[in-house]
């Protein structure tokens, strides 16, 4: 591959043609391990695409959750203060604190996701999401991004982060959402599949060891309420979180359907504790 073509500059046109020329959204993930770069690749393609829209990224709309949660803003309350086309929409941490994780496929935040994938593409937003895995995100969503990006490894000498890029397709024997590396066309070369792209460090993170200190402080302020919450379940013996009324719906549903499961595999179905599923089969009974 000739060192005139730039991964990092071939993707962000590319997400900036879908947004600009082609009229649609771009759903792009993130997957990697904790403080690997998941977060700060995400921000850098946003910053450069929102560069060249003319629409500046902005911490705003970075977001830990799909819906309001611990005071802090939600994914859906920033799309519905209807933000100009080629806003950067961020959800951080997809998957684990914010409800909308592959195991509670029923939850209101994985619907909330599968609308915005199907029917947002008429608004125009960069929509991106951090996890450690895909599959921590369901797989209806999934199938619906544009592509996402496994992050390998942080160079903090050089400030950039590399990763492997891929676009998902549904396999036709297994039926599983996999990825595959996209193609980019080079003058004089033709279609060649692109394996690596390198995220060069947003601007603005310019903190002691590369940090983005106002990043930072937001995402802090979102996860300490959550911390001294789990605290609290530990300290006493139970969860401080409710389960909402849809969710005890929905195991109450597969407790019927499946009345030969056990409690225990009712709870790994629902991605709910046993604990939980008792307490919601007591209250139905009576007891």
């Amino acid at each position: 591959m000739p060192t005139t073509f730039d991964p990092e500059t071939w993707i962000v046109n590319r997400i900036y043609n879908r947004i600009k020329t082609e009229n649609k959204n771009a759903i792009v993930g993130f997957f990697g391990l904790p403080r690997k770069g998941k977060t700060y690749s995400a921000l850098s393609l946003a910053e450069q695409v929102g560069a060249k829209l003319k629409v500046p990224l902005s911490l705003d709309n970075v977001t830990f959750s799909v819906a309001d949660k611990f005071g802090a803003d939600g994914l859906m309350a920033r799309f519905n203060e209807r933000p100009p086309r080629g806003t950067s929409i961020g959800l951080d941490d997809a998957g684990t604190s914010v409800g909308a994780n592959s195991r509670k496929w029923w939850s209101a935040a994985n619907e909330a996701l599968s609308t915005i994938g199907q029917s947002g593409g008429y608004l125009g937003y960069l929509l991106w999401l951090s996890a450690p895995e895909p599959q921590d995100l369901d797989s209806q969503f999934r199938s619906l991004f544009h592509i996402w990006f496994e992050v390998r490894t942080l160079d903090k000498t050089h400030k950039v982060v590399m990763t492997k890029p891929q676009v998902p397709y549904r396999d036709s024997k297994s039926g599983k959402i996999r990825g595959k590396y996209p193609r980019a066309y080079i003058p004089g070369i033709g279609r060649v599949r692109v394996k690596k792209v390198g995220f060069h460090l947003p601007s603005q993170a310019t903190g002691p060891f590369n940090t983005w200190p106002d990043y930072e402080t937001k995402k802090d302020a979102f996860m300490r309420p959550l911390y001294q919450e789990l605290q609290f379940g530990l300290d006493t013996g139970t969860s401080s979180r409710r389960i909402p009324k849809w969710a005890e719906k929905a195991i109450l549903l597969n407790a019927n359907d499946h009345p030969d499961w056990s409690q225990e595999q009712l709870g790994e179905a629902l991605g709910v504790s046993r604990k939980h599923v008792n307490e919601i089969l007591k209250r139905a009974r009576g007891a």
